[in-house]
């Protein structure tokens, strides 16, 4: 028999092992604990849970958890995945409320979903997965009753205006009502809506004239809307504004009513519209600069999981996508000494580059003076153009300066170069944004 002092030693240790231990941050915020990391993250603001998401790995990984992209489409297909995967198919963009709601982890309802495309053959091609998930289509006063027909005879917004114009009294108040106020835009060909009964939910399916972010960055009202997401990536591009600041600035100077009536559904949500001019002075790392690059240091971009989708052999580049921003014009007095008058709305301006050697065009910030990106991204191509008359392989030297790559005088598409090409331009050839002094103060 064991003596009493070893007895009541062993039981103490025994007694010790089966205490539990006390859980650390790490247990706390696991990703399959979500009612304990949902309470926490639910007080603090958007900076402090991304710091949060910084510490390590393990935490980190309930961003996908917080920023959950299937949870926003959830509300409009069974299997998210499913039409992810039409859009990884059909370089396919989604904005709108939707795309905001991602990056706020706000909980409202939204009752529609905006899907962009420049291709007759991928809004066929989503409309069939769409009409799979139980929508129906539903036409315009404008359009025909079946899809195919309307695609094929797909109106204008001239043409569509035109028509108000010219109908009856009391036929013009249903083709005002009808559309939606995204058809003001310039470059929108169509929309085709498709509606889920009893849900009462609908998908728009935006057919655009050029590239569909296009439409999106000339068309919008104002910046606190200009979020998208693609099937891998969203992108936030006016985040400190719009997520800290509840704030967006005015892009358009004339807004329809359709857009009033917008504004006035997100003011509801806590959002407000500012004039540029009355806002405050420019600084260092301002985010309304003269350039600026989807997905560049100012852009809030959140990387989606692409478990169980199909990688495209060619997606649409939209981080090479480049802009122009206005908010200032100046002048300078008798002495040489340049002022500054701030605008009241901000102007993005872009044009669409096309080149044999691309098979996407690209949106370039429309600055087109000498040194511009524009005329470097130009002059690379034209090598590559002489390259191909000549039809025998050469070397070229890689704009990074980190290899010699040989390149078949006989490929046609060079579009995964230009991402190489524009860190060159944007490291060596503007590294303070010379380019644009005396547009800025800034700049100054």
């Amino acid at each position: 028999m064991a003596p009493l002092g070893f007895r009541m030693e062993h039981s103490v240790l025994e007694q010790r092992s089966k205490k539990k231990t006390a859980p650390t941050i790490l247990d706390i915020l696991n990703a399959n604990l979500e009612p304990c990391y949902s309470r926490i993250l639910d007080h603090l603001e958007i900076p402090d849970m991304l710091h949060l998401f910084s510490t390590c790995k393990t935490i980190h990984s309930i961003t996908y958890c917080i920023f959950n992209i299937d949870t926003h489409l959830r509300p409009f297909f069974e299997n998210p995945l499913v039409f992810r995967q039409a859009m990884a198919d059909n370089n396919l963009i989604v904005s709108g409320s939707t795309a905001l709601k991602l990056f706020t982890t706000e909980r409202w309802v939204s009752k529609d979903l905006d899907v962009y495309t420049n291709s007759r053959a991928a809004l066929k091609q989503t409309a069939n997965v769409v009409e799979k998930e139980g929508y129906k289509f539903v036409p315009f006063c404008w359009q025909s009753k079946s899809l195919e027909a309307s695609i094929v005879n797909t109106r204008t917004t001239t043409l569509k205006k035109e028509m108000e114009q010219n109908a009856e009294l009391q036929d013009r108040r249903v083709i005002r009502e009808a559309s939606n106020y995204t058809y003001d835009g310039a470059q929108i060909q169509d929309v085709f809506r498709f509606s889920k009964e009893p849900e009462n939910i609908h998908i728009d399916i935006i057919l655009t004239q050029g590239p569909a972010l296009l439409s999106i960055l000339e068309g919008y009202y104002s910046t606190y809307i200009m979020n998208f997401f693609t099937y891998n990536r969203a992108y936030n591009l006016f985040p400190y504004h719009t997520i800290l600041k509840r704030e967006g600035f005015k892009t358009l100077t004339e807004v329809s009513q359709k857009r009033e009536e917008a504004m006035q559904k997100y003011q509801k949500r806590g959002y407000k519209i500012v004039e540029y001019g009355n806002y405050h002075s420019c600084k260092m790392q301002c985010p309304l600069r003269p350039h600026r690059r989807v997905g560049d240091m100012f852009t809030w971009t959140i990387d989606l999981p692409i478990n169980n989708i199909r990688i495209p052999t060619n997606s649409i580049p939209v981080e090479n996508y480049t802009f122009h921003i206005v908010g200032h014009l100046s002048d300078r007095n008798e002495k040489g000494v340049r002022s500054f008058h701030t605008l009241p709305n901000l102007s993005l301006m872009m044009e669409v580059f096309q080149h044999p050697n691309l098979e996407f065009p690209l949106l370039v910030d429309k600055m087109a003076s000498a040194g511009s990106w524009r005329e470097f991204l130009q002059s690379m191509l034209a090598r590559v153009a002489a390259q191909e008359l000549v039809q025998f392989d050469m070397l070229l030297a890689d704009p990074l300066l980190q290899r010699d790559a040989i390149i078949n005088g006989r490929q046609k598409y060079f579009d995964k170069d230009v991402e190489g090409y524009y860190r060159f331009w944007y490291q060596y050839l503007m590294p303070r944004e010379t380019l644009w002094l005396g547009q800025c103060p800034m700049l100054e």
